[in-house]
């Protein structure tokens, strides 16, 4: 994985996907920007945990390992400002979608579960079996921060904070985006117009 500066494009920092022994752990499945933390998210394809990267310039320092080993000096601090800090997961990940508003990221392991990750207290706090949506957008429903989610035949909106359905419908679509404060569906030569509540 590699961090590149805009609008040059000049090398800033690379990263080795490997584990914390070394090991090769396959190239990076999936990337997700974290806005509200200036950070990346990031996923090993054949490694179950998620990397995050702090973009912030005032990042603190961290340490990774057992709390006594570093109160004792047994360790040093890894840099804040582009320091890459892992956390492990049950599975390998090949969808994540981070809120844009919080700490939390909704993701699709590989072996068919949705778990909702907290990035502050870094790991998984709920883990359920979901199928991998076709595509997923981020958009407000009912003010709330969601997840859209387009399947084969199906419409399922997520909320961001718990994970909890708060909508789903019937419907065949080809795409979906978010702008002027609804939620729009592309079907056929038809444009839906998704509001809350709204069946289409």
């Amino acid at each position: 994985l590699q961090l590149l500066q805009a609008p040059t494009l000049q090398p800033v920092r690379r990263y080795p996907t490997t584990t914390k022994e070394g090991r090769p752990a396959g190239p990076t499945s999936v990337l997700g920007a974290v806005a509200a933390r200036r950070s990346l998210v990031a996923a090993p394809a054949a490694l179950a945990a998620l990397w995050e990267i702090y973009l912030d310039p005032a990042a603190e320092d961290f340490y990774e390992g057992v709390v006594h080993h570093f109160r004792c000096g047994e360790g040093g601090p890894t840099r804040g400002h582009l320091g890459r800090r892992r956390i492990t997961l049950p599975a390998p990940l090949r969808q994540l979608h981070p809120s844009p508003d919080h700490f939390h990221v909704l993701a699709w392991d590989t072996e068919g579960q949705l778990q909702l990750l907290n990035l502050d207290v870094r790991r998984a706090i709920q883990r359920r079996p979901a199928a991998a949506p076709l595509q997923a957008l981020p958009c407000q429903w009912h003010d709330r921060s969601a997840l859209a989610l387009r399947h084969p035949d199906t419409l399922q909106v997520l909320d961001f904070d718990n994970a909890r359905l708060l909508h789903q419908q019937a419907l065949e679509t080809q795409a979906l985006w978010h702008g002027a404060g609804s939620l729009w569906a592309a079907r056929g030569d038809a444009l839906l117009q998704l509001d809350p509540g709204l069946q289409a």
